[in-house]
């Protein structure tokens, strides 16, 4: 399965260059980012691993889940419209991590979309890694019972580019929502929205003069979505003051809106190897051509329990995955 992961991101990447654009967004769930983490690095996470926040950005980055994890998030959309989103990360005993999530947006009185997510990622090598994803999507249009059911595909790389003691920089690339378009009971069609992204991060330790060190996360990404011209810029920078607080703030720039985001994530313990994380994060956006601005909340909570198939099972497998710095070092140690 590991060997089909990279020719899968070929073809699906390939064929995205062949796809038409659309005019409308037909499932809203795949529209829009997602996680509160993410947004607090201003949805800059094509490259972030070890949290299930990559089901919706880059299923290779369900690389380092180390534990079960759990997720449930809630986002509001300017206009009225919610998300609601439930995720779960386990690692796989013969190598690879699975990812499994759902994703609903509600729009009262006009539209409702559910979403469900199986993804699953593997190293290929030392430095890089491959995943792959399917979605099933359901879409309601209201009033009325107008429903479309659709199934389309993620896959993304990540490829470390440099790693040191106290530092690791990271590239990658993943293609989201490849598949054909919607067809309504009633006739009516959508296209879906493809997405790509093209991201890098660096994870380093910093020394301070009090002998303190602190771990930041830096993150870059490119976006280019099916359905518009522009091409959306997304900027994260993340601070780990302590083991329990963690400071984000990001920003995005797409065509003529621009968006400012401010986010924390505490870390709560609760027994001996378990934790419960809680994130948050405040979303500014100036859209130029309506001349509005507004802003938007996301929250999400985690928490993991821990898991060892090796230990389980009395063996020794530590070399089975290759060293890596994940964000596990920056945000959850």
């Amino acid at each position: 399965m590991k060997r089909l992961l990279p020719c899968l991101i070929i073809l699906l990447l390939s064929a995205a260059a062949a796809s038409s654009q659309g005019s409308a967004p037909g499932v809203l769930t795949l529209r829009y980012n997602l996680g509160a983490a993410a947004g607090g690095m201003g949805n800059a996470y094509t490259t972030v691993t070890d949290d299930t926040d990559a089901l919706f950005y880059n299923p290779a980055g369900l690389i380092d889940i180390d534990d079960l994890e759990f997720m449930a998030m809630y986002q509001t959309v300017n206009g009225g419209s919610e998300y609601y989103g439930f995720a779960f990360g386990c690692p796989y005993e013969r190598g690879g991590n699975f990812g499994l999530g759902t994703v609903i947006y509600r729009k009262p009185g006009e539209q409702e979309d559910q979403a469900g997510i199986l993804s699953y990622s593997a190293d290929v090598s030392e430095k890089l890694t491959a995943g792959a994803g399917i979605k099933s999507v359901i879409s309601r249009l209201m009033p009325g019972t107008t429903t479309a059911m659709m199934v389309c595909f993620d896959a993304g790389c990540i490829y470390t580019t440099s790693k040191s003691k106290k530092s690791v920089s990271k590239a990658g690339v993943s293609l989201q929502n490849f598949g054909t378009e919607l067809r309504y009971s009633d006739g009516r069609r959508a296209p879906f929205i493809n997405t790509l992204r093209l991201g890098w991060s660096n994870e380093s330790t910093v020394s301070h003069w009090t002998g303190n060190t602190y771990d930041t996360l830096t993150s870059i990404d490119v976006a280019r979505h099916s359905d518009s011209s522009y091409v959306e810029f997304n900027f994260g920078f993340g601070f780990k003051f302590t083991k329990v607080f963690t400071m984000r703030m990001g920003f995005s720039f797409y065509g003529a809106t621009s968006t400012g985001n401010m986010g924390a994530g505490f870390r709560i313990p609760c027994g001996k190897n378990n934790n419960i994380e809680l994130d948050l994060v405040s979303v500014s956006t100036r859209d130029l051509d309506a001349q509005a601005e507004y802003t938007t909340y996301r929250v999400s909570i985690r928490t993991g329990i821990e898991f060892n198939p090796e230990k389980n099972n009395g063996k020794d497998n530590s070399d089975s995955k290759p060293e890596r710095r994940s964000r596990q070092n920056y945000d959850r140690d």
